[in-house]
């Protein structure tokens, strides 16, 4: 009975991998959850589907300053309002099912361009 309860979780554990896809997250701490500040470099990392995948990254909204295996540090671009976006695709997987792309991040960019130091008096 347990084997059969454990065969069932390892398939469950198989296929939510291959049916969600790749994670990328934050590895950089943030003050506020879902924000990003500009002109600093943050760094992002995503799981890989296999060791033998190769990553493409794509950045809106910023600069790749640095990436090494499956991280990558952007540097966001200063402007108000903008969303910052990573997305990193897999290509070269030995799997044919593991080329694919992981669900994109996105943090809001908080820029001070163009604003006047007296906004920011209770800051």
């Amino acid at each position: 009975m347990n084997n059969k309860i454990y065969l069932a979780f390892c398939l469950l554990m198989i296929l939510s991998s291959s049916l969600f896809g790749q994670t990328i997250s934050r590895t950089t701490a943030s003050s506020i959850s879902g924000t990003a500040c500009p002109g600093i470099g943050i760094e992002y990392q995503v799981t890989k589907p296999s060791v033998a995948c190769a990553i493409t990254w794509k950045i809106t909204n910023g600069q790749k300053q640095s990436e090494s295996g499956n991280k990558i540090t952007i540097n966001w671009n200063d402007t108000p309002g903008a969303i910052g976006k990573v997305e990193a695709t897999f290509v070269n997987c030995g799997n044919n099912n593991d080329n694919t792309t992981a669900t994109p991040l996105e943090e809001l960019i908080l820029s001070v361009k163009g604003q006047g130091w007296g906004n920011y008096t209770n800051s």
